[in-house]
C-alpha cells in the first residue's frame, strides 16, 4: 500500500514539473512516418467502324520519415488500332485483316529522394526512364540534382519551385515501320547536361474538386536550341475517400525533335484514381 502511494505521489510531482511537460510536448511533436500510394487506370475498346484499344495508367508512391522523403512514379499510355492506310475514311476488308498497329507507346518512371532542411526547403536527387517510340525516342535515362522550395503551403493551395541540373542519355530511331515498331537502320545517340526548372501549383476549391498544373523545362547547356518542355494539367473530382476521377491534359514540346517527327505531342486522358493508403 505504501509503495502504491509513493508511486502515485511521484507521478503527481512529475506531471507538475515544467520539464516533464516539455518532454511530453517534444515527444508528441515528433513526426510519424507517412506513406501514400495511389494508382490510376483508364481503358477503352472499340470495334465496328473503328477498331482500337487504349490503356493508360500509373502509380505514385511516397514515404516520408523525419526529414527524408522517397517518391516513385510510373505511367504508361498505350494505344493499338486498325489503320485506314488509304485514308478514304473507312476500313476495308484488307485493312481489317491486318494486325493492330501501335499508335502510342509511352512509358515513363522515376525515383526521387528529398532531404529537407526546414519545412519548405529540400535538396533532391532523382533518376528516371522514358520511352516514346512513335516520337522516335527508344529510351532516355536522366539523373538529376537540385533544390526545391515550397512557395505556398496552405491546406487549400500549394505552389512549388525547383531548379537543378540533369544529365540525359538518349537513344533515337529515325522512324517506325507499318506496324509502329521503331526502325533501327540508323540509331542516334545524344548525351548532354541540361538545366532543369520545375513549377507546380495545385488548389482545392472544396473537399471534392481540385486543379493542378505542373510545368517542367530542360535546356541543353551546350546547345541552347535543344529545349524541352512538358505541361500536365489535371482536374480531379473526389468520389469517396478512396476513389476519384481525373481529367488530364499533357503537352510535350521538343524544340529539336528527330528529323521527321513533330515538335508537339498532346494527350487528353480520363482516369479512375484509387488511393490505396
Amino acid at each position: 500500500m505504501l509503495a502504491l502511494l509513493l508511486l502515485s505521489l511521484q507521478g503527481v510531482a512529475q506531471a507538475q514539473d515544467p520539464a516533464y511537460d516539455h518532454v511530453k510536448a517534444t515527444e508528441s511533436a515528433v513526426e510519424k512516418p507517412d506513406t501514400d500510394l495511389t494508382a490510376n487506370l483508364g481503358f477503352s475498346y472499340a470495334s465496328g467502324n473503328a477498331v482500337f484499344i487504349a490503356v493508360n495508367g500509373g502509380v505514385t508512391a511516397a514515404h516520408k520519415w523525419g526529414q527524408n522523403r522517397f517518391t516513385f512514379v510510373a505511367g504508361t499510355n498505350l494505344n493499338l488500332a486498325k489503320i485506314d492506310a488509304d485514308a478514304n475514311g473507312t476500313l476495308d476488308d484488307a485493312e481489317r485483316a491486318k494486325k493492330l498497329t501501335w499508335t502510342s507507346q509511352r512509358v515513363a518512371s522515376a525515383a526521387r529522394y528529398d532531404r529537407f532542411f526546414g519545412a519548405k526547403d529540400s535538396l533532391y536527387v532523382s533518376g528516371g526512364f522514358e520511352r516514346d517510340a512513335l516520337a522516335g525516342l527508344l529510351w532516355r535515362f536522366n539523373e538529376q540534382f537540385g533544390y526545391a522550395r515550397v512557395l505556398v503551403g496552405t491546406d487549400a493551395t500549394k505552389v512549388n519551385l525547383e531548379a537543378g541540373v540533369a544529365y540525359a542519355e538518349e537513344n533515337f530511331a529515325t522512324g517506325t515501320d507499318v506496324d509502329g515498331n521503331p526502325i533501327y537502320t540508323e540509331i542516334l545517340d545524344n548525351d548532354y547536361l541540361a538545366a532543369r526548372v520545375f513549377f507546380g501549383a495545385s488548389h482545392s476549391f472544396n473537399k471534392y474538386v481540385s486543379l493542378s498544373d505542373n510545368v517542367e523545362m530542360f535546356e541543353n547547356l551546350f546547345t541552347p536550341v535543344d529545349f524541352r518542355l512538358t505541361n500536365a494539367l489535371t482536374l480531379s473530382t473526389k468520389l469517396s475517400d478512396k476513389f476519384s476521377i481525373n481529367v488530364g491534359h499533357q503537352l510535350a514540346f521538343d524544340n529539336q525533335p528527330v528529323e521527321g517527327f513533330q515538335k508537339v505531342d498532346q494527350t487528353t486522358m480520363l482516369t479512375l484514381v484509387a488511393s490505396i493508403f
